[in-house]
């Protein structure tokens, strides 16, 4: 039991022992919710600008296209799309 009264793996939420969960799971309060994440409308959410991976939020990271053959352009990816260039601004 930890300081609480609870055993290890809740937490204590208006006098009751509740699991803590990872990012995906059911969740009554952001005291449950492990690896960074918050409880948004009773699910472990990671924040804006992260993915659930390995249990844990983590940042997005997009990575850049192979280099672009058109001169001019930069490498550029839209999920869903065949589209992978846009102009260059200079």
């Amino acid at each position: 039991m930890n300081f609480s009264g609870c055993i290890e793996g809740q937490v204590l939420i208006k006098d009751e022992c509740l699991e803590k969960v990872e990012p995906g799971d059911l969740c009554i309060d952001d005291k449950q919710c492990l690896g960074g994440s918050k409880c948004d409308e009773g699910v472990c959410e990671c924040p804006k600008g992260q993915h659930i991976q390995r249990g844990k939020c983590v940042e997005n990271v997009t990575k850049p296209a192979a280099k672009c053959p058109i001169p001019g352009q930069s490498p550029y990816y839209e999920r869903g799309s065949t589209k992978h260039f846009i102009p260059l601004r200079y």
